[in-house]
């Protein structure tokens, strides 16, 4: 429990979190991941005017689109090349280095979970018959296109961690659309149960 409350875990998730957020949103990458939207977004409402897509798909993809564009940006597109690639192979070194003092890796490890809920979260809203194991599915085929994008480009390191992390991200997201889900169905039958009651008092 001490590593929540060390200050420099804090401190290096908040310096990770706002330098991948100012990557994400700096010019010119800014203007290619709104275009992205907006162009989505057109498209969706074409195909929502026709039938094709739900209310909630439409308002999803753009979003979706959106996200992709951010994390390419911030992970790949926004970085300057390294000398030479490199790459760590072995699975969970993090929590071995994290166990031996090198605390500011946790933040790290927490980014990269956070960093894929939206993953995880909008696949059932855009695929209605997406189940757990799509969205860990496409949690790790993303983040292996985004670690063997950093790896050709030299624009960061090539990590199992990262994929490890990323997809147990996308699955902790889908968790909380289908918690949110059955919350939601919960509440309405609540409401109707007090309706019928109300109804039922009224004709009393």
């Amino acid at each position: 429990m001490d590593l929540l409350t060390d200050k420099r875990v804090w401190k290096a998730f908040t310096r990770y979190f706002l330098s991948s957020a100012e990557l994400a949103v700096a010019m010119p990458y800014r203007a290619w991941t709104l275009v992205l939207a907006a162009a989505l977004a057109a498209i969706c409402i074409w195909a929502y005017r026709r039938g094709k897509l739900s209310f909630t798909q439409a308002a999803a993809w753009p979003c979706f689109g959106a996200w992709c564009a951010l994390v390419l940006t911030s992970t790949v597109l926004a970085r300057a090349a390294m000398k030479k690639a490199i790459y760590k192979l072995t699975p969970f070194w993090s929590y071995t280095a994290i166990a031996s003092g090198k605390r500011n890796l946790l933040a790290e490890v927490v980014l990269n979970v956070v960093l894929f809920l939206p993953v995880g979260f909008l696949l059932p809203v855009i695929w209605e018959k997406a189940r757990l194991r799509h969205a860990i599915l496409a949690g790790a085929a993303f983040s292996a296109l985004i670690e063997i994008s950093q790896l050709l480009t030299r624009c960061g390191w090539f990590e199992f961690d990262d994929m490890i992390h990323n997809t147990m991200g996308a699955a902790i997201g889908y968790g909380l659309y289908r918690a949110g889900e059955k919350i939601s169905e919960l509440l309405t039958q609540e409401r109707a149960k007090g309706t019928e009651t109300q109804s039922e008092l009224n004709v009393n």
